[in-house]
């Protein structure tokens, strides 16, 4: 049905973005939370998804990553955490959630650092522009485009022929 076809897309679209990221690279995919419709909709009731849980799917590739690892007592919340340890970013002491450290081999993860919230941001260096804009960005508008998820964008009177 339409469900599978799209699941099948998705596959496609993960395994192109797969291709073109440099091998060094860890990537993290992960729903939010696992889908599953009630058996049948409640009387009296709109019928929405009753399968809301911390449970979701995680799956993440790249060097120093332990093959082969079943992660087990892993929620949404864990997702940030990780990313920050990673990227070796101090985690915020009120944020919920934990290291996946047990997804990566002896010697990636280096001991956190704490801030005591990221409500007030700590001063950051600024971002370089290779960071802010892929390649892929154009390439990824282009198709959304395509296939009309997204509208083209609107000219500004300065694009206008005179």
């Amino acid at each position: 049905g339409v469900i599978e076809a799209f699941y099948k897309y998705q596959d496609i679209i993960i395994g192109q973005i797969l291709e073109r990221l440099d091998k060094d690279t860890i990537v993290i995919v992960t729903s939010d939370h696992g889908f599953r419709d009630l058996p049948y909709p409640q009387r009296g009731l709109p019928h929405v998804s009753g399968w809301h849980r911390l449970e979701g799917i995680i799956a993440i590739r790249g060097p120093g990553v332990r093959p082969g690892v079943t992660l087990m007592n892993v929620d949404v919340f864990d997702i940030t955490p990780t990313i920050l340890a990673l990227k070796k970013l101090p985690l915020a002491k009120d944020m919920p959630g934990r290291v996946i450290a047990e997804a990566f081999q002896r010697g990636v993860l280096e001991q956190p650092t704490f801030v005591e919230s990221y409500t007030e941001m700590p001063e950051v260096p600024p971002v370089s522009d290779d960071l802010l804009h892929s390649p892929m960005d154009q390439d990824i508008l282009d198709r959304l485009r395509s296939i009309g998820y997204i509208d083209a964008p609107v000219p500004s009177e300065t694009d206008q022929p005179s």
